[in-house]
């Protein structure tokens, strides 16, 4: 599973919400009080002919806002090799996450990459 988590303070967790879904256009979207989750699934044919799942956490409930992007899947083989399918599905995901934030004119604070390994 790869990952990204965008921390930013002065943002409205609803707006940036709708303005990620305008991008991403998620398959699921789930609205909490004060925050947001969004499913999308896409299928990877040339790496891994599977699918891949991106998740969007959209969290308001603290100070600021924060964004957190996973995503997941697609793993084959003995050894669970994704062929950087995970890598290639988490950049669009971002990119499109990074021009709503640039669209809100939005000043991010802190981002952080994540990455674990299937045990």
């Amino acid at each position: 599973m790869e990952g990204r988590t965008y921390e930013i303070e002065d943002a409205d967790a609803t707006d940036l919400a709708t303005a990620v879904v305008d991008r991403l256009e998620p398959d699921h979207r789930y609205d909490g009080r004060g925050f947001d989750v969004l499913v999308a699934e896409e299928y990877e044919f040339w790496r891994t002919n599977s699918n891949m799942q991106v998740t969007v956490i959209v969290d308001g409930t603290g100070d600021g806002c924060r964004i957190e992007v996973f995503v997941g899947g697609g793993a084959t083989g003995i050894f669970q090799f994704t062929a950087g399918s995970e890598t290639k599905i988490l950049r669009a995901a971002v990119s499109e996450i990074e021009y709503a934030l640039d669209e809100l004119d939005v000043e991010v604070e802190r981002v952080r990459n994540l990455r674990t390994e299937v045990r």
